[in-house]
Parts: structure tokens; sequence; C-alpha cells
């Protein structure tokens, strides 16, 4: 054709074609298939919100929003930046469900971030079936209804996985400038996601390492440069991690138990889910990881690479944390809670592979009846019963009557606390602070419990106490002959949790 000027023909372009991963549509309707799943995580955690117990590591977050500066100095910088976000939300309310609230949104926008992984490996189906999958997990409905980091530490981490495959699709993709500065903000993405992911936990750190794994076997063209834009981002995750352990960091999770089979199997049910979810989603799990690692051989292209970062991102961190817990206990379950999205990003890869729609809404529609009966359980597994401990002491306790719990315990009960009606006023034996008072550290009483009976044998006290280690503990201090000889016990009581209750009535009417 000719210009109107009457120039020389202009003859158009050839259509650049892109991938159907890059394809340039609007954020809204790309990210369209993503609200239903979203929508069913919003659904199944909204109404369940109240309905479990405030347990003893929610009540540490409420009170560590009352002093910020101590509790960052008191538990090594643990969960920094979550405990950053709820401040402003707990000075609106302590309602147990606002203060859960956040973890629901995490939770959501992790879906949606997942989703658009997959998207980008797959295509709109594998997103659509990996967002559904992971929207449906044990792992993610029973966190969204706690009020603690890990919901975040999911996000962060789908975040950074989602800058490490932008980037690389951005590297490959044809173009000059325009690619060059998509390339940039994507790896910002990875490096500001990577970097604020150990804030909201800690452990979030070592999917950084099966990422420099993932990138160690990507094809030549990337694996290079990239790695070397990895080197600052090594640094800054070392600095963060040596101004956490010496502020204490190192002390955190102490209580977790020497490596055995039974945490390798709750680490397993995290990843899959309860009962026959477990077994399905595995064996999909599985097979799909083989599938891609097979492809990756044939092939090693950009796109087999891509369709193998899930197996890095599910296998990475749980097997870190197990190496780990050869040295030093790191085994806890919720730990792996990031590498959840690994698996549901392997299971809509190999569903997908089935060339027919339909089926493949079949084969998925069977993985989700397998998914569901595990969701009520999310509500009552491993609860604390502190509103009916608390509720017997408001019920039998009086005015002036004291209490005391070991120093860890009193901001669960002083949450509890401060749901009774009617209460009367209880004295604090240890720790002295005032009751209802809710903080994530608190002030022992000199010389411990025992002591602090033998001091002062005038009055009713009521002894709280938690664990099934705990209970020869409590036993001997209820048959310590000194003790016995000033109180009678005429209250015991077990509450789920195990929780117990213990009331010291003074002998001979003093």
């Amino acid at each position: 054709m000719t210009s109107a000027l009457g120039a020389r023909p202009v003859i158009p372009a050839p259509e650049r074609r892109l991938p159907p991963s890059l394809d340039p549509v609007g954020p809204a309707r790309r990210l369209a298939p993503a609200i239903l799943p979203a929508t069913v995580v919003i659904a199944l955690a909204v109404p369940r919100l109240g309905r479990r117990p405030v347990w003893l590591d929610e009540a540490f977050t409420i009170g560590a929003t009352h002093d910020l500066p101590a509790t960052w100095r008191g538990s090594g910088g643990t969960m920094a930046l979550y405990y950053l976000l709820m401040w402003p939300v707990t000075h609106v309310s302590l309602d147990r469900a606002w203060v859960r609230l956040p973890s629901v949104v995490f939770a959501a926008a992790a879906v949606v971030v997942v989703y658009e992984i997959g998207r980008r490996i797959g295509g709109r189906r594998m997103g659509a079936v990996a967002a559904g999958t992971l929207s449906l997990t044990w792992a993610v409905s029973r966190f969204a209804i706690e009020a603690r980091s890990y919901t975040l530490a999911l996000l962060l981490v789908s975040l950074s996985w989602l800058g490490l495959v932008g980037t690389v699709q951005a590297d490959g993709a044809p173009g000059g400038s325009a690619d060059a500065a998509g390339r940039e903000r994507w790896w910002r993405l990875f490096a500001v996601a990577t970097l604020l992911a150990p804030l909201a936990h800690g452990m979030a750190a070592l999917h950084f390492v099966g990422q420099v794994a993932a990138l160690a076997v990507a094809p030549s063209p990337h694996r290079r440069r990239l790695l070397r834009a990895c080197t600052p981002i090594a640094a800054a995750l070392a600095v963060e991690g040596v101004v956490l352990f010496a502020v204490g960091a190192g002390e955190v999770a102490a209580w977790i138990e020497p490596l055995n089979r039974a945490q390798a199997g709750r680490i397993l049910r995290m990843l899959a889910g309860r009962g026959p979810a477990l077994w399905v989603v595995c064996a999909l799990a599985v097979a799909s990881a083989a599938f891609a690692v097979r492809r990756f051989r044939e092939r090693r292209d950009d796109q087999s690479w891509l369709q193998l970062t899930p197996v890095f991102w599910t296998a990475g961190a749980p097997l870190l944390i197990l190496a780990m817990s050869l040295v030093r206990p790191y085994a806890e379950s919720r730990y792996v809670i990031g590498s959840v999205p690994g698996v549901a990003l392997l299971v809509g890869g190999l569903l997908t592979r089935i060339r027919r729609p339909a089926l493949v809404l079949v084969a998925w529609l069977v993985v989700a009846a397998t998914l569901l009966p595990s969701q009520p359980s999310v509500t009552t597994v491993k609860t604390e019963d502190w509103p009916g401990l608390a509720d017997r002491v408001a019920t039998e306790a009086a005015d002036g009557d004291r209490l005391a719990t070991p120093d860890m315990l009193r901001s669960p009960f002083d949450y509890a606390w401060t749901e009774e009606d009617g209460r009367p006023e209880l004295v604090p034996l240890t720790p002295t602070d005032r009751i209802g008072h809710i903080l994530r550290f608190y002030d022992g009483a000199p010389g411990g419990l025992r002591a602090q009976l033998l001091a002062d044998p005038t009055t009713t006290v009521w002894y709280v106490d938690r664990g099934a280690k705990r209970l020869g503990e409590v036993a001997a201090l209820v048959s310590d002959p000194e003790v016995a000889r000033d109180y009678d016990v005429t209250g015991w009581w077990v509450f789920s949790g195990p929780l117990y209750l213990v009331r010291f009535e003074p002998r001979d009417g003093r």
C-alpha cells in the first residue's frame, strides 16, 4: 500500500507471535480464571475464622504486636515482617476472626500467584488446575485460619518463584530493550520477594537454595548470567541470617524433637494431604516429576526447564529441612508449607497432559474429591481449649485468688480471659504482669512457682500448665511434701491441648 503523502509503499512488518504464556493481555483478563479458586479459599476460611480457639502461637502474635521492638529482640526477629503487618490490625480489634483475616488474604493471593505461574509454565488450563488444587489442600485451609505468618511466607515464596519464571521467559523472548526492561522487573520481584520471605518465616530462605539449584541446570543462555545475578541476593540473605541468629533466632524452635519417621510422615501429609489425598496426590506428583525430568533431559530448552521448576519447588526446602535435622532438629511439618504450591503445579502439569478438556475436568474432580474429606479436620485437629479452661476459672474462682502459669502460657490464658464475662479479680502470682494484658514476654516471679507457693500459703492458687511432657512436673509439684503440707489440691481438670488446671487450697482454713 501507499502512504497518504505519496511516499514509497509501506510493507507491513510480519506479526510477531509470542508464546502463549507471554501473550500480552490485560492483568484482569489474564487472571480471571484464578478468581474462582481464590474465592474457594475465602469461602472455606471465613465461616471458620472464629471456630478454633486461639492457641499458644496465635496468642504470641497478638502479644507481639503490643511491643514490637521487645518481641523482635526476644524472638530473634522471627516473623518480624508478619508482626509488623499485624500491628495495625490488632490495634483495630483483637477478635479472633479479625486477627486471622490477613492470613486468608495472603492465602487467596498465593493461589492467584500460583495460577499465573502455572499459566506461564503450561498455559491457562494448567494454571487453573494448579490453583484449584492448591485452594482445596488441607495445608492452605488450615493455615488460612491461623493468625501466624505461614500463609504470608507461602505468598512471598510463590512471588519469588513467579519472579524467577518471569525472568527466564523474558530472557528468552524475542525483542530488544522492552524485553530487557521486562526481565529487570521480573528479577526485581524475585529479589525482593526472596529477601522478604525469611522475615515472614526463616525457613523460607531454603527455597532460594532450590532456585539456585534449578538455575544450575537451566539452558546455557541463562545459566551463568542469572547465577551471577544471584550472588548479591545470596550475600544479602547471609547478612539477614547472621543478624537474625545474632539476636537469638538460633534458639527458636528448640522444642522440636530429633528427626524420626513420624516427622517425615507429617511433612509428607503437609505437602500432599491427608487420607486418600495423600496417595492420589503423591502418585500424581511423582509421575508428573518423572515426566518433567525426562522431557528436560530430551529437550533441554526453556519450556522444558520451566516445567521442571515445580520439581525443585516441591523437593528443595523439605529435603534441606530433613538434612538439617540430622544436625539440629528443624523437621516441623508446617515449615514446609511454602512447597505445597509446587505439588499443586505438578498435579496440574500431569492432568493437563490429557488432551480433552472434559477429561481434564473429570480427572481434577477426582483429585478434588480426595482433598475435600480432610476439610472438617481443619477446625478440630490439635485444638487447645483455652476458653474452656478460662471459663472454669471464671466460674469457680473468687476475687483475690491467685493465678500461676509458666511464663510462656500467660499469653493464651490472657487472651481467653478477655473473652470471659463477669470474671473475678485475680492476682498474678507468676508471672507478675497484670492479668488480661496480652504480652509476648512476661516478668516471672523470682524463685519460681514452688517458692512463690510456699512463701504465702494463705490464698487459693489456680495453676495452669500445658503439654504431655509437663504432666510429670505438674504431678511432682502436687505431690511435693512441703507443698502438700500447706495446700490441699481440691480440683484437677484436663482440657484439650492437653491443658491442665489445678486448684491449690490453703490447709486449715489459712
